[in-house]
């Protein structure tokens, strides 16, 4: 081997640590948009409940305004 083989393999090694980086940022970007796809309907039903909260329960009548 020689020297010019050697430094032709040392700059590999950083631009395998991006490619696999890259690789899985885009992995992890890739399974949240399938996620949320999967889940749309129940994101939809919390969004909902969140804009219009369920109104207060009434308060409770006391026994003796009952009699």
């Amino acid at each position: 081997m020689t020297a010019d083989q050697k430094l032709d393999s040392v700059p590999a090694a950083p631009r395998k640590l991006w490619k696999t980086s890259l690789f899985l940022v885009g992995s992890l970007a890739l399974s949240g948009v399938a996620l949320v796809l999967w889940n749309r309907g129940d994101l939809s039903r919390l969004r909902h409940h969140a804009e219009n909260p369920a109104p207060a329960a009434p308060p409770p009548e006391l026994e003796e305004e009952i009699f």
